[in-house]
């Protein structure tokens, strides 16, 4: 299978997923707006999980029909339902056009807080007799105005939650389940659980080479040991630490990322198979071993902190050496680079760079709900630990937009624990995982704001070793105001605030349709969404506006002084598609007016201008008429050889324009 085949139907792939989550079906069935992506499709099958403490198992058939398939051994739901019956309504609610998850979740919330009752309405399976069955789920309290912290449920959920991955009778994983668990365990603050991690450490092979080429384990495993040295300076584990990097040496590819597992490459798969939701756990890991003191090879190490860093603030981190991506969410991809970029703000010097980073990266996870636990190949697993561990960076910066980040996902929480402590991964479709495989990961979000690992924002310990980072990796000062998490000024000036998923579910992105025709929406909706924080908000908004006729618009933001506003009215005329590149619909050369290309030609004359917008303009170029584009040659040149690829390729598209001559 050729790259272009290959592309062609993952992108097939992650829209099928889209569509078979919901989309935008269901308009009729749904009584409620689409705020999660994860609402079932009325004409599709799906898997449910778990409900919560109850243990009760149902699963998800055409119509949005919820059939009993299962009650966890020791449950409270245990003996108390059959198989195919029929769950129809929860103390009361009839679930008959709501969104199932968060009915449920909201139904476990409200019962942990009060009595423990959940009374679900039940009809047989061959629909003849209805009946109404209580299942008593112990009763935790409310959730406080600050939870997790100063939380006396969450302070219970994570006391049971450790206690059961502490102990290996009931838990004992290896791999990612195994790097998570120690990383909870340690996100406590409790010493009382440190023999625990040490014993996983123990475990490993004495012969430090036998631990293996697998990129998805050495990263976690790297992180988690990492964090424990930093925690508690024993040396033992060193070896471990030192063998993770050294293999981060060994199997880097085209000098910047990591494949699945193993030596070889793929170059059929996307783009010689490198896999950053992988790879993205060695670049923690080399940063991490920096810090601990053991042997890093620069060279590789600043590789992969420039590859990854410079997608930060212009999409979602992409599935290799691509172009950002466009979805609304990136699977946690930009949570990981977040807690890289944590890591490396603890360097000697100025390390402004990788602060702003990370913040900006923690805004695009916040705000990336709408596809919560949603993604390609683990089915949203990376992005449900990755949302947990990231989203308390903002806690201090942002910390009404955390208290409603929070809020909005209480009953996604308590949707997520299972019977006896453990923790799953609420509305994620991926039934086969074992009891708390992932779930970790989840209890992170209780944890994090603890901040209590370095990932999560704790300060530098005393086993700390001091090292430096450069101070700028990629671009122009310009290119930094694409971190900023907050709106242009002129935002507010078209309305207030809204929750995310508003503009998610009216604009779209690369991979969902808005859910109306875009010429129904007012002009200021698009205006005000051209000056949102979020760069795919922007984007989507300047290709409606193009789309809808708005050219006049398009070009007054070309010369906008914020960087940002004119990457986003570049996107707009040249059809941008994220990963794609350059799009089908561009606005036609006829179209490409004196004032764009007075625009452009200032854009590239100036050196100080960031690269972002730099490679926009030289993309959008290539729609001037071939005249303009020849005169301009000594402006394309100097981007020809450019060291990064993204320049480079803005360079030769700029040139393609002269096929026109």
């Amino acid at each position: 299978m050729n790259r272009s085949i290959f592309l062609l139907t993952l992108f097939a792939l992650i829209a099928q997923v889209r569509a078979e989550a919901g989309d935008n079906a269901g308009e009729e069935f749904y009584t409620e707006r689409p705020m999660f992506q994860s609402r079932p499709n009325p004409t599709s099958e799906r898997y449910f999980g778990g409900i919560g403490t109850t243990g009760l198992k149902p699963r998800i058939y055409p119509g949005v029909v919820l059939k009993v398939e299962e009650m966890a051994p020791g449950s409270p739901s245990e003996g108390k339902f059959a198989k195919g019956e029929i769950l129809t309504g929860i103390n009361g609610t009839t679930l008959k056009g709501l969104n199932p998850f968060v009915a449920m979740g909201k139904a476990l919330t409200k019962a942990e807080a009060t009595d423990g009752q959940m009374v679900f309405d039940v009809t047989s399976a061959d629909g003849k007799t209805q009946r109404k069955q209580a299942v008593t789920i112990p009763v935790l309290g409310i959730y406080s105005k600050t939870w997790p912290l100063d939380c006396p449920k969450s302070k219970r959920i994570i006391e049971d939650a450790a206690a059961f991955y502490a102990d290996p009778v009931k838990f004992n994983q290896d791999g990612i389940p195994g790097a998570l668990t120690c990383l909870f365990l340690l996100s406590t603050g409790e010493d009382k659980y440190l023999p625990r991690v040490k014993a996983y450490f123990d475990a490993f092979p004495k012969d430090v080479k036998d631990i293996g080429d697998h990129t998805w384990n050495n990263g976690y495993n790297g992180i988690a040991c990492g964090e424990y040295y930093l925690r508690t300076g024993d040396k033992s584990v060193l070896p471990i630490l030192q063998y993770l990097c050294d293999d981060a040496k060994a199997r880097q590819k085209f000098d910047c990322g990591w494949t699945h597992w193993s030596n070889g490459v793929s170059p059929g798969y996307v783009a010689g198979s490198l896999l950053n939701a992988a790879g993205a756990q060695m670049l923690t890991t080399m940063l991490l071993g920096k810090e601990c003191g053991v042997n890093v090879d620069e060279k590789t190490l600043l590789n992969a902190l420039r590859y990854f860093y410079r997608f930060a603030g212009h999409g979602g981190v992409a599935y290799g050496d691509h172009r950002p991506e466009g979805g609304f969410g990136s699977n946690g991809k930009d949570g990981m680079i977040a807690a890289a970029m944590m890591i490396a703000s603890g360097a000697e010097g100025d390390t402004t760079i990788y602060r702003q980073a990370a913040k900006c990266l923690a805004m695009t996870m916040i705000e990336s709900y709408p596809g919560l636990a949603m993604g390609h190949g683990d089915e949203g697993r990376s992005d449900g630990i990755w949302t947990s561990l990231i989203n308390s960076h903002l806690v201090k910066e942002k910390p009404a937009l955390y208290r409603e980040a929070m809020d909005r996902l209480t009953w996604w929480h308590d949707l997520s624990r299972e019977p006896g402590g453990s923790i799953g991964i609420g509305t994620m479709e991926w039934g086969d995982g074992e009891v708390g495989s992932s779930g970790p990961g989840i209890g992170l979000s209780y944890t994090a704001p603890l901040q209590t690992l370095r990932i999560t924002g704790a300060p530098r310990t005393k086993f700390s070793q001091k090292y430096t980072l450069p101070e700028n990796l990629w671009g122009t000062k310009a290119d930094q105001a694409f971190f900023s998490t907050e709106h242009n000024p002129k935002f507010h000036e078209y309305g207030p605030e809204e929750p995310a998923h508003l503009a998610f579910f009216a604009l779209g992105d690369a991979y969902q349709k808005p859910e109306k025709d875009l010429s129904s929406l007012p002009r200021e909706m698009l205006l005000k969404n051209l000056h949102h924080r979020r760069y795919i908000v922007r984007t989507q908004a300047a290709l409606a506006l193009r789309k809808v006729g708005a050219l006049d618009e398009l070009e007054k933001f070309l010369s906008d002084p914020d960087p940002r506003l004119r990457r986003a009215a570049l996107d707009g005329l040249m059809d941008w598609t994220y990963w794609f590149g350059p799009g089908t619909e561009p606005i036609s050369t006829e179209q490409f007016t004196p004032g764009m290309l007075t625009a452009i030609t200032r854009m590239l004359s100036d050196p100080k201008e960031s690269w972002y917008v730099t490679s926009g303009a030289l993309m959008a170029l290539k729609l001037a008429p071939a005249k303009e584009i020849q005169e301009r040659y000594k402006l394309i040149q100097p981007w020809i050889k450019h060291d990064d690829w993204w320049m480079r390729e803005a360079a030769f598209f700029a040139l393609s324009g002269l096929e026109k001559d």
